[in-house]
This record gives C-alpha cells, structure tokens and sequence, in this order.
C-alpha cells in the first residue's frame, strides 16, 4: 500500500512504508513483572525487574530473616505508553507470536526427530 494515494474530503495523503531502526546502543531490559493501566485514550504497560531477596546465614536464621520479610521491591525498568486506537493490533500481534513461540516450543515439537 506504500506510494498509494489516499483521498481524504479535499485533501490527499501518501502512505508511506515504514524502515524500523534499531540503534546499536539501544539494550534490551530484562522485565519478569508487568503492570497494564490504561485511561481514556492511552494504554500505560510498565515493566519492572523483581528478585528475591538475598538471605544468608544458617537455616535457622535464614528462615527467621525469611519470614520477618514483608515485601520485596519490583523496579521500573520501561513504561511504554501505547494510544487505545493501536492497543488491538499490539494485542493481536502479542497473540501471534506466542501461538508461535508455543508451537514452535511445545513438548510434542521437542520430541520429534526431523
């Protein structure tokens, strides 16, 4: 559809095909928590990285230290903020490659020998 014309009431629009750019410096996150909010017209995704807590010492005072815990702190890493008019391609698009991701990674793929 890129190079095509649209006519849009009197005025005209050229769609344009997308080049995506990855910068080199551009570092991907590791996130194994993620927060979905959303308003009237923005869907907000935050990610956040969570570890357990380091405990040490003998098991008596490790299950000790354990249990005096009351929260561990889950960090921000990225928050992306998507509008609500792409949030169902980015939803469909998400479906799409876990289906493949699980078809490709299912026990039964695994087995077989090609």
């Amino acid at each position: 559809m890129p190079d095509e014309a649209i006519e849009e009431g009197k005025q005209s629009f050229k769609l344009l095909k997308m080049e995506y750019s990855f910068p080199e410096s551009q570092q991907g996150i590791f996130a194994n928590n993620l927060i979905v909010q959303h308003d009237d017209s923005s869907f907000y995704l935050s990610f956040f990285q969570v570890f357990p807590p380091v405990i040490m010492g003998s098991p008596d005072e490790m299950r000790q230290k354990a249990s005096s815990l009351e929260s561990v702190t889950a960090d921000c890493v990225a928050r992306i903020v998507i509008p609500a008019t792409q949030m169902e391609a980015f939803s469909n698009a998400l479906a799409e490659n876990l289906s493949n991701y699980q078809l490709r990674h299912s026990p039964s793929q695994s087995q077989r020998s090609d």
